[in-house]
């Protein structure tokens, strides 16, 4: 089982990164039905996607994996910055 440890989640208990990646599909279909879309910052991006290991390339191909497998698609400013979540047409 995976656990999700950052400078992030760092006070938070540990739990099973699935716990945190539900949080965050929450927060996303949240935002979309509210506002038509949401933004992740790179504080957020870093601790689901980091990319220290495998690299840009790879952290914005899992980032538009993760988008299209919720029916979003996702515009990435400037990796290090955001990405943006909206519902795919």
């Amino acid at each position: 089982m995976l656990f999700l440890l950052s400078w992030h989640t760092a006070n938070l208990p540990r739990r099973p990164i699935q716990d945190y990646m539900n949080e965050l599909i929450e927060k996303i279909q949240r935002r979309i039905e509210e506002r038509k879309f949401c933004t992740i910052f790179e504080k957020d991006v870093s601790v689901y996607w980091p990319h220290e290991d495998t690299g840009r390339e790879k952290q914005k191909e899992a980032i538009q994996a993760f988008a299209r497998e919720h029916g979003w698609r996702a515009t990435i400013l400037d990796p290090g910055i955001r990405v943006t979540f909206r519902k795919a047409a």
